[in-house]
């Protein structure tokens, strides 16, 4: 009788599972859905010679000194929104959705490594015939901009790292995706489970002011997180080793970076004694070159929560110093 009981309620958490499991699969969104909802009349689509079909951006006067944005992980060229409206005018601005994020989607090869995304930029760049260009990235972003520096640092006039990864502190213990893409049991769910709860829980550990994660944001990262093969290349990004921190290549980057971080950043927590080593071994000229500026009361996302202020400090950083850098 026990043993029967048992069994009951065995087969019960099972059939629980599978229920919860099957409410939470949804299917990918057609490419052209996504398009119309989230290309408009800047965008333009260009076949590099790799064969990746890029979503990007070139805005503003082609004279102005060009600055590319690259977004972090789970985003899109969207979350620099607010950057080209307070920076309209004072720089050509190109923003893109990186290998397996947007609209780019997945890219032959399947290689989402940061050095493969790096690659992908410098191509880009050089379709666009970009002699010298200044980077800001944030998170995965930033850490795609820092390779860029270090593969070609000669083409790369400023380095803005917002909370990039590779650089201070690592998170406290990896996100769940991740420890589900790398047990090869658990790898289908990240392909196909996509409950819309479970993106708006990130966002808003992402920020500290909940007035940021609207309904709008939530549904633009879970509808492009199941667009043109993202999920297949995000399991595949996840899955595999993300690339050694940049203190463990030789060398130091001559460029000149600064770093933006939110204090109460819960994703990549801010480390200032592990940043500012990293400045001072890894950057030449160290911390009185490059500076690291810290925001309280924002999250992983300062570009966003302080959009007008850190818009502010890239402007100033790049266009003043050192003058004889951008020329």
């Amino acid at each position: 009788m026990i043993a029967r009981g048992l069994r009951f309620i065995s087969l019960s958490i099972v059939a629980l599972a599978v229920a919860v499991l099957a409410v939470s699969i949804r299917l990918d969104v057609p490419f052209e859905e996504a398009r119309a909802a989230y290309a408009n009349e800047a965008s333009a689509f260009i076949e590099l010679s790799s064969g990746a079909q890029v979503h990007y951006r070139d805005e503003e006067d082609r004279g102005l000194r060009p600055l590319i944005l690259l977004h972090g992980a789970g985003g899109a060229l969207q979350d620099w929104g607010a950057w080209r409206d307070n920076l309209e005018g004072r720089f050509r601005i190109i923003r893109l959705d990186l290998p397996g994020h947007g609209l780019t989607g997945r890219v032959p090869g399947d290689d989402y490594s940061r050095a493969a995304m790096a690659d992908l930029v410098l191509e880009l760049a050089d379709a666009l015939e970009l002699e010298r260009f200044a980077v800001a990235g944030a998170g995965l972003g930033g850490a795609v901009a820092w390779e860029i520096a270090r593969r070609d640092e000669a083409r790369v006039s400023h380095l803005i790292l917002i909370a990039p990864e590779g650089i201070g502190g690592v998170p406290a213990e990896p996100p769940l995706a991740v420890i589900a893409a790398r047990n090869p049991l658990t790898r289908p769910l990240v392909r196909w489970i996509a409950p819309r709860w479970a993106y708006a829980n990130q966002l808003y550990k992402s920020f500290t002011d909940d007035n940021h994660v609207t309904d709008a944001l939530v549904d633009r990262h879970w509808r492009l997180a199941r667009t043109g093969g993202n999920r297949a290349a995000t399991a595949r990004r996840l899955g595999e080793a993300s690339g050694a921190p940049l203190r463990e290549y030789d060398g130091a980057i001559a460029v000149p970076a600064a770093i933006l971080w939110g204090e109460d950043d819960q994703i990549l927590p801010f480390d200032r004694e592990r940043v500012e080593w990293d400045l001072r071994t890894k950057f030449t000229g160290g911390p009185q070159a490059n500076p690291l500026y810290t925001f309280a009361g924002v999250g992983h996302y300062p570009h966003i929560e302080q959009a007008v202020l850190t818009a502010a400090f890239a402007d100033n950083f790049i266009q003043a110093w050192p003058l004889e850098s951008a020329q």
